[in-house]
């Protein structure tokens, strides 16, 4: 699509970035490049992929923090399935 020897298209990656920065700075400050980079490739085009550049940059520049937090949660859910509570005695005080 857009990947070109595992790299990202120079204009669609400045356009990840602007957008990135957008919903860090106004709704989650610790959001990480690495999850909305997945949630573009793994969820918002996993089965529609955009035809062209412009298109594309238009999606990225679209996206929205509530769908971006449904992404984040169900892939927490399934992460989680194959963990043990062991796994999460960090999380409780004891």
């Amino acid at each position: 699509m857009f990947i070109k020897n595992g790299k990202i298209n120079d204009d669609l990656s400045l356009t990840i970035g602007i957008k990135y920065n957008q919903i860090k700075r106004d709704y989650f400050p610790n959001l990480e490049i690495a999850h909305f980079v997945d949630y573009l490739f793994n969820y918002k085009w996993k089965k529609h992929q955009p035809q062209t550049l412009s298109d594309a940059i238009v999606e990225v520049m679209a996206c929205d923090a509530d769908h971006i937090v449904v992404y984040l949660s169900n892939a927490a859910i399934i992460s989680s399935q194959h963990q043990s509570l062991n796994d999460f005695d960090d999380l409780f005080d004891r």
